[in-house]
């Protein structure tokens, strides 16, 4: 199975089958029978997608910044996380 299958199956169980538990402890007991995929990992990027939708944050904007603002050098990794991102700080990317 792809990671993006994986991903979209494991998104689709978990909103039928929630029964109280976190995205992240749902994912870690999920993710087990696909150790090839990073249990810690996946969960990681399951933890972070809801923190963003959470705090009305487009994830895949929002990874895009962050990444490009990581390798532009951004010191202040505290303004990274969802709860305290910035997004009229958005780096411009240039097309290529």
């Amino acid at each position: 199975m792809e990671t993006r299958e994986y991903f979209e199956k494991v998104m689709q169980d978990y909103n039928q089958n929630r029964k109280g538990r976190s995205l992240r402890k749902y994912c870690k007991e999920e993710a087990v029978d696909y150790d090839w995929l990073g249990a810690e990992n996946i969960a990681f990027m399951f933890s972070l997608f809801e923190s963003c939708k959470l705090n009305d944050i487009n994830f895949g904007d929002y990874i895009e910044d962050i990444l490009t603002r990581l390798m532009e050098g951004e010191q202040d990794f505290m303004s990274l996380i969802p709860c305290n991102y910035n997004s009229n700080k958005k780096v411009n990317v240039k097309a290529a």
